[in-house]
C-alpha cells in the first residue's frame, strides 16, 4: 500500500525553479497544488497518474511535474484540487493515491544543480543562426581548401 504521508508530512513543498516555472508555482499558501504518490513497475508512472487524474476530474485543466522520483500536481481550480485529495486509486499493476500540500517554498537561491535544471529552449531566430553559422564556415573552410588544392595543381 501507498504511503500518503511520506513525503512532505508538514504539508510544505521545497520545488526547483525549473518545476515552480513550469507549475506556476509561488511563494505562500496554496490551495491547488498536490502530492501525488504512486506505486507502479516500470516506466509506466507518468502515464497512470495522467489518465487517473485527467479521468477523475473530466477535464484537462491541471499540471504534473515530477522533482526526482515525486510528483506534483497543479489544478487549476481549489474545487479540482479538493476531488482529487485522499483519494487513491488501485489499478492492476498500480496504485496512485493523492494529497493536498498548503505551502510552497521557493527559495531565494538554488544549488548549481538546481540552476542546470532551469531549462529555456532557443528562440527559432537563435537556431537558425547557429545553424547557418556552422554552415557557413563549414563551407568557407571546404572552398578555401578546394582553392588551396587548385593553387596547389596550377604551380608547375
Amino acid at each position: 500500500m501507498i504511503n500518503l504521508m511520506a513525503n512532505y508530512t508538514d504539508g510544505n513543498v521545497v520545488p526547483t525553479r525549473s518545476v515552480a516555472q513550469y507549475l506556476g508555482l509561488e511563494d505562500g499558501p496554496t490551495s491547488t497544488l498536490l502530492y501525488a504518490a504512486i506505486e507502479s513497475p516500470g516506466q509506466e508512472k507518468f502515464s497512470t497518474l495522467t489518465f487517473f487524474v485527467h479521468r477523475l476530474l473530466g477535464n484537462g485543466n491541471f499540471k504534473i511535474a515530477q522533482m526526482k522520483t515525486d510528483y506534483l500536481v497543479k489544478c487549476d481550480s481549489p474545487s479540482d484540487a479538493d476531488k482529487l485529495d485522499g483519494k487513491v486509486k488501485v489499478f492492476k499493476r498500480a496504485i496512485v493515491g493523492f494529497r493536498k500540500l498548503k505551502t510552497v517554498v521557493i527559495p531565494t537561491r538554488m544549488s548549481c544543480c538546481e540552476d542546470a535544471l532551469v531549462l529555456s529552449d532557443a528562440r527559432p531566430d537563435q537556431w537558425k543562426c547557429e545553424v547557418e553559422e556552422k554552415y557557413v564556415l563549414t563551407k568557407k573552410k571546404s572552398m578555401i581548401s578546394q582553392v588551396g588544392q587548385e593553387d596547389v595543381r596550377q604551380q608547375p
